[in-house]
């Protein structure tokens, strides 16, 4: 009896005895999924309370079957080194732990355990998944695409996709024998056949937040990842009002725009970044300069999320505010006022054109 499961193939025995269940003796195939994060640690139980006389696990991963360890009246009878010292196990309960998971443990993890009530065939499949989290910043009323990770879908693919942080949400589009499915309220989300890639179409606001693709090839978990969607209203065109301050020898402009997630108010000179402003706490961002009209023409203001950016330069709305008396001594003070303040920025800082930067499109970035 003890030997039974070890003087067969042990896929047969599964494949002979998994759908039925005696009750001379205890017999059955326990099924179940685990869904872990690299560099962590799984347990595979053999959920069973009776003494253990023997036992053995094997791994199957693309169709093919490997043994992992066997234990015979509580000793190691052999060790295999696919995992190396990170498989360690238990001989009284039967169960084996792998620490430090990798991407490439994906796979099916198969037990013949012999009790005194009889055999039991736990069936576990272990998804490891990466630590990053795909991040897609997107403008609102654009389209955004989720990457599977699959470059072309070949006989055996299969794809299912949830909304939420975990793979156990609520499932709305799948992929099997060449056919999707969509669930109720996904109207405008589109999967590609061809590499599993899922497109939102003008996404909205009720479509931010996290979702989780997960492929598999002949039924064993191959990719699984993590996205999540953030959505941006579009920028708004910054105003600018100049405020006459006669008792000083500069005019102030004063710009103001509409506040959004992440949003930042800049004003340039040239490329020259002279101030800027972020607070998320307040509804309206008003940054304020000292100008001197002569310089108008290489003054910006600037507002700019993840996704759009929007600029108004000065010399569309300046009014004058210094007599043409004082202009020399004015451009002579500015000018070496601005020289100092290029000579200030750090040489190794780069301080980047935003102008003809594309922003139309969302780009997927990986965080921790």
């Amino acid at each position: 009896m003890v030997e039974f499961c070890f003087r067969k193939n042990f896929q047969q025995c599964l494949s002979k005895y998994t759908t039925f269940f005696f009750s001379a003796g205890l017999l059955c195939c326990l099924a179940s999924v685990i869904v872990k994060q690299e560099g962590q640690t799984a347990t595979f139980h053999a959920k069973t309370t009776v003494h253990v006389f023997s036992y053995r696990w094997n791994f199957t991963q693309n169709n093919e079957t490997e043994e992992v360890i066997r234990v015979e009246e509580g000793i190691i009878k052999f060790k295999g080194t696919r995992f190396k010292n990170r498989l360690q196990t238990n001989v009284k309960t039967a169960s084996i732990t792998i620490s430090n998971l990798i991407l490439n443990d994906n796979g099916t993890f198969t037990g013949c355990i012999t009790t005194d009530k009889g055999q039991i065939y736990p069936n576990v499949s272990l998804f490891v998944t990466g630590n990053d989290l795909l991040t897609y910043n997107c403008q609102l009323g654009h389209n955004v695409t989720l990457k599977s990770g699959l470059q072309t879908t070949e006989m055996g693919h299969s794809a299912n996709w949830t909304n939420g942080s975990d793979f156990n949400g609520k499932e709305f589009a799948s992929f099997q024998n060449s056919v999707i499915r969509y669930g109720d309220g996904f109207n405008n989300f589109f999967l590609n056949k061809t590499n599993l890639d899922l497109t939102i179409i003008q996404v909205t606001n009720n479509q931010r937040g996290f979702y989780c693709s997960e492929l598999k090839m002949n039924n064993y978990l191959h990719i699984g990842r993590k996205h999540q969607v953030i959505v941006y209203d579009p920028v708004s065109t910054p105003n600018i009002t100049n405020v006459a301050q006669p008792a000083r020898r500069f005019c102030a402009a004063k710009c103001s725009v509409k506040n959004g997630p992440d949003l930042n108010l800049t004003w340039y000179y040239g490329d020259i970044i002279i101030s800027n402003i972020s607070n998320p706490n307040i509804s309206i961002l008003t940054l304020q300069i000292e100008i001197q009209r002569e310089d108008i023409s290489n003054y910006s203001c600037r507002a700019q999320n993840s996704v759009s950016l929007e600029m108004t330069p000065l010399s569309l709305v300046w009014h004058p505010c210094h007599s043409s008396t004082t202009s020399a001594a004015l451009t002579k003070t500015r000018n070496h006022e601005l020289q100092n303040l290029a000579s200030c920025q750090d040489p190794d800082e780069h301080l980047e054109n935003l102008e003809g930067r594309n922003y139309g499109s969302a780009n997927p970035t990986n965080q921790t």
